[in-house]
């Protein structure tokens, strides 16, 4: 139930726009009512495997012209490969990452709860946010601290209404939906955003 649970929600990622492999397996646990430990763990994993493998290596290198899936997205802007070899590369480079990835958890996780051991939880919080600030500040300037903001504001609704996060994605699916029905360039005519 677990496997199946995650196949469907790799897939979701796969061929949704902005869905990453978290975001669809959390709705295909939902669809599925997956509510044991052991199957929630399964199907995660198996949405990311069907996500990362399928979707950004089997869909995104031999077919060049059918990019899908979020990071296929993000890394289209930067990279387009043109040979099948790349694709023998690629594939090399996820299974030796997928292994340094494994080791590093392990070590990041201790490293974690000694530091949060160590120092106040808030006061941590507080430095990272102050580190957020600073790293928008010079990368964006004034117009990414702006545009934080809102995003910020998004991001606390779940934490202080104790809402859920997926529901936090609607304002992001709910233009992509519509722009992919064909409707989005109606509907921002208006609401005169064009």
């Amino acid at each position: 139930r677990g496997v199946s649970s995650g196949c469907l929600g790799g897939s979701a990622a796969a061929y949704v726009p902005i869905v990453t492999a978290g975001v669809g397996g959390f709705m295909a646990g939902h669809t599925t009512t997956v509510r044991d430990d052991v199957q929630f763990t399964v199907s995660y994993g198996a949405a990311r495997f069907v996500y990362y493998v399928g979707a950004f290596l089997l869909l995104w290198v031999p077919l060049v012209h059918m990019v899908r899936g979020g990071m296929g997205w993000i890394a289209s802007v930067v990279y387009m490969p043109t040979e099948r070899w790349e694709f023998w590369l690629f594939a090399g480079a996820l299974a030796v990452s997928t292994v340094f990835a494994f080791l590093l958890l392990i070590l990041l996780t201790r490293a974690a709860i000694k530091v949060i051991g160590r120092w106040d939880y808030r006061k941590l919080s507080m430095g990272v946010l102050v580190a957020l600030f600073l790293i928008v500040y010079f990368m964006c300037s004034w117009q990414g601290v702006l545009l934080m903001l809102p995003c910020a504001g998004i991001g606390l609704v779940p934490v202080m209404f104790r809402s859920r996060r997926i529901n936090c994605m609607g304002i992001l699916l709910i233009p992509v939906f519509l722009n992919m029905a064909g409707y989005g360039p109606r509907i921002a005519e208006w609401i005169g955003l064009i």
